[in-house]
């Protein structure tokens, strides 16, 4: 067997994943339960809760938290954290707590924070310990007012099961006090036992109370696995307009470098002009975030919507807030923002392999990784998922040290097994304040 095979049998067998089921409760006041399970990266993860419990001694959530809060639609991989207090979380790592006991702003994608709810099937991106805890604004929160259990059915499915899926239509966007507006969902992946929201699939949303709102939707299938999603909506005053989305979310970006523009749309749903004074950033970090373009000017008419385009560009290491703020002759709720600069990149951000032949080997492409932390970069695993190989010739330690100021090198190599578009993803977990640190793949089998 060639050493390219080996790498990639290798590869296949530790990506076969394990099947394992448990009921794990949660203690409110405990924050953290072990369940005692390990996973590998590729299993799939399906947990469901029920119970209630309180981070105030007043309150009684279930384990989606506050319904109302909007910023809990920031979901997977999103900081819903700080705004969603008392939802179920998961941590797959050796200690939840790590480099985050007592901070509140923390993004989930510093060391393996994952949203669950009510209930959530994903992909563990890389292997380890898996906890469930109680969501306590990232423990700033005293324990001590922190009441109620909650109970969760965990089952680890083998690598290549899927979950159902949840596809929101509306609501979504802005709407004027009393809209008339038809709900619209749908749910798939397998057999759909449950497809449910706040208001059935074709039914008319209350749009009586002018605020920010959040719609969740739950699909469970057959075989138990659930999945939430979440959409945001505001429902404007005769007094206000509104922007959406109601938060932005930007992805850890580079030190120095632009992210992704985000675009946010102000409308005016009101049946009179809005005259718009200035429109810009605010907040501790204004300077790291900035308005790149748009099509608002001074005036937005009478039920019309506009863009707002902003990037984000980090120049510390460190979690950053910000919002948009618009001066206008009517009122408008702030936006928050969030990013995270981080020191360790990848060159590129992804592949693209392009056509190739259903069971032959592409020629190979490489990724470069770069630690500028100031700091060793421990890295803990390689994963690829897909039609996607590691090829003999990567330089980086599959579990090893990266020095600082140093680079190696990921070299990737791509067979596909079917026609049509394939997918996949290097996934570097280890010790970097952005983790996983991950690069898309891409290719078509012919």
């Amino acid at each position: 067997m060639t050493m390219h095979r080996w790498v990639a049998a290798a590869l296949m067998l530790a990506l076969a994943g394990h099947a394992e089921a448990a009921t794990i409760k949660i203690s409110a006041k405990n924050l953290w339960k072990k369940t005692g399970i390990t996973v590998q990266a590729g299993d799939v993860i399906s947990i469901t809760a029920s119970g209630r419990w309180s981070w105030d001694g007043v309150s009684k959530w279930g384990p989606d938290g506050d319904p109302t809060d909007d910023f809990n639609a920031f979901d997977l991989f999103q900081p819903f954290d700080f705004f969603s207090q008392a939802r179920l979380i998961a941590y797959i790592g050796d200690l939840p707590k790590q480099k985050h006991y007592g901070d509140g702003s923390f993004f989930p994608q510093m060391s393996g924070y994952f949203s669950v709810g009510s209930g959530q099937t994903f992909t563990a991106p890389y292997g380890g310990k898996l906890w469930l805890g109680f969501n306590d604004a990232a423990e700033t929160e005293s324990t001590g007012d922190n009441l109620g259990v909650m109970t969760a059915q965990v089952s680890i499915l083998p690598a290549g099961a899927t979950g159902p899926t949840v596809s929101i239509a509306a609501p979504s966007g802005v709407y004027a006090l009393g809209q008339s507006v038809q709900v619209s969902y749908s749910c798939g992946g397998g057999t759909i036992v449950s497809c449910t929201g706040p208001v059935a699939n074709g039914g008319a949303l209350d749009t009586s109370v002018a605020d920010h709102h959040a719609f969740n939707v739950t699909a469970v299938d057959d075989q138990g696995n659930a999945t939430t999603a979440t959409t945001t909506y505001v429902v404007a005053d005769t007094g206000a307009a509104a922007v959406w989305p109601t938060g932005g979310a930007f992805a850890p970006t580079y030190l120095g470098t632009k992210s992704a523009i985000q675009v946010f749309y102000l409308t005016n749903p009101q049946a009179v002009a809005m005259n718009i004074a200035s429109i810009a950033i605010g907040g501790d970090f204004y300077g790291e975030f900035h308005i790149s373009g748009g099509t608002c000017g001074a005036v937005l008419n009478p039920r019309h919507t506009c863009k707002i385009n902003v990037q984000y560009q980090p120049v510390n290491p460190t979690t950053a807030r910000a919002e948009i703020d618009v001066t206008a002759d009517l009122a408008v709720v702030p936006v928050p923002l969030w990013g995270n600069g981080t020191q360790v990149r990848t060159l590129p951000a992804a592949l693209s392999f392009g056509d190739q032949q259903v069971g032959t080997a592409s020629a190979t492409q490489t990724i470069k990784l770069q630690n500028t932390e100031p700091h060793y970069l421990a890295i803990k695993e390689i994963v690829l998922s897909g039609d996607f190989a590691l090829d003999p010739a990567t330089t980086c330690p599959s579990s090893g040290k990266l020095a600082l100021g140093k680079s190696c090198n990921i070299v990737v190599g791509f067979s596909p097994t079917a026609t049509g578009a394939r997918s996949g993803a290097v996934v570097v977990h280890g010790a970097a304040q952005i983790d996983p640190v991950s690069v898309s793949l891409s290719g078509n089998g012919t």
